[in-house]
């Protein structure tokens, strides 16, 4: 409220009828930075009413209709700049709210402690990560008794991060193979680092076609399930999928 409404104010009593002058000051300072915060993030400021319930509806009604649009830059320059973004729609009359840039800051980078724990507790944990997309086929190795399988990851670029430098795209992946007896029992582990060092042509190839990672990996004797989890070094994304290996390999597990 204003400065002289509030009850330890001693000054003259406040006519009614006599308008009062709009915010201003701090007061107003105060307004725009709500509305430039609003307006950077996709929202509304509420501000100078005592409808409270009717704010939250308004705000409830906005949010019954939403859309949820991925972005991933490509740009590879995370010079901690201002980038603009910009949605349109073709139909007239409508008024859409969207988070309006970022700030191109590179994230910092995560050390050898900080990644050892990042996948162990991908590791342990019973729910599948998502926040990187990742497709695994695996097909057991020739002769089928030989106990080694082989892995292919299908990874989509556009999910990855990388820095750009002399021209090339360079990045790393952590990769982890989990596998657990029929009782999920931990029986055995596999980790790979990768690194990535691409031409400007191969990396533009691969935006189209993703990449694939392939691994031949012996199984432990005991082993029903097999738990991939990839790691992007640069975002610190994670990606998890567990498949059951007793259709692949009914003689090994039993």
């Amino acid at each position: 409220t204003l400065p002289q409404f509030s009850a330890a104010n001693r000054g003259p009593a406040i006519n009614p009828r006599r308008p009062v002058r709009p915010f201003a000051g701090i007061d107003q300072n105060n307004f725009a930075t709500m509305n430039t915060l609003a307006e950077r993030t996709g929202g509304q400021a509420f501000y100078n009413t005592n409808d409270i319930a009717g704010s939250a509806r308004r705000a409830l009604s906005d949010g019954q209709l939403t859309y949820s649009l991925g972005y991933y830059p490509d740009h590879g320059k995370w010079d901690g700049k201002f980038h603009e973004i910009k949605i349109h729609v073709n139909r007239p009359g409508l008024q859409i709210r969207y988070r309006k840039g970022y700030f191109a800051t590179p994230d910092p980078p995560s050390d050898a402690g900080e990644r050892k724990a990042s996948l162990d507790a991908a590791a342990v944990s019973p729910i599948d990560s998502m926040s990187l997309g990742i497709q695994a086929q695996v097909n057991p190795m020739q002769p089928a008794d030989s106990g080694i399988l082989e892995i292919v990851i299908w990874l989509d670029l556009h999910e990855l991060q990388f820095s750009e430098n002399a021209g090339r795209r360079t990045g790393d992946l952590d990769l982890l193979f989990i596998q657990r007896s029929q009782t999920s029992q931990f029986i055995g582990a596999d980790q790979k680092h990768i690194d990535l060092n691409l031409e400007k042509e191969k990396y533009e190839a691969l935006l189209q076609s993703g990449i694939n990672l392939t691994r031949h990996l012996p199984l432990k004797p005991g082993a029903t399930s097999l738990k991939i989890v990839v790691r992007d070094g640069k975002s610190g994304a994670l990606g998890t999928v567990t498949i059951p290996l007793g259709k692949l390999l009914p003689s090994h597990s039993s």
